[in-house]
């Protein structure tokens, strides 16, 4: 049995990720439960949400063979803008998945071509999904087609 230091609660060990560098026991000091819990509370700041956004592209650009050069310099500037540099929405950071759709993402304005900070923009991660591998004159021409459709509705 180990106590978390954050809930403070006795728990099975099994229940304490591995930390080789930590303690002498090589456990994290506190439990799993609360660590997730912790995580989820700091995406829900662009200084907890950027970390993650640059690790998940680097990770995409390795597994893609494109290039990766983004920073937290560069890129935590304009998550703390707060607004999609695509549509000019505001950023949602309370990380439900209803609201998934108004989150940052990083938007690579030619898909062939790498992270790169001349290549990406940050938008809300709707416009990412619709846009896709298309151009955003694609996803103009579907906006138009929504607005246009659901005026004559």
């Amino acid at each position: 049995m180990k106590t978390c230091v954050r809930c403070k609660m006795s728990k099975p060990k099994r229940a304490f990720s591995p930390r080789p560098d930590g303690p002498k026991d090589g456990l994290r000091y506190h439990c799993r439960a609360c660590n997730t819990k912790e995580a989820k509370e700091r995406r829900k700041t662009p200084e907890g949400r950027v970390p993650a956004m640059l690790a998940d592209a680097k990770y995409r650009a390795k597994n893609t063979g494109v290039a990766f050069t983004l920073t937290k310099e560069w890129l935590l500037p304009k998550v703390e803008a707060g607004v999609c540099e695509a549509t000019g929405l505001t950023f949602c950071f309370n990380g439900t998945h209803r609201n998934k759709a108004w989150s940052p993402s990083l938007d690579r304005i030619n898909p062939l071509m790498g992270y790169t900070p001349d290549n990406v923009q940050v938008v809300v991660w709707m416009y990412n999904a619709a846009k896709g591998t298309a151009t955003t004159e694609d996803v103009l021409t579907m906006a138009r087609a929504l607005v246009f459709n659901s005026a004559s509705a």
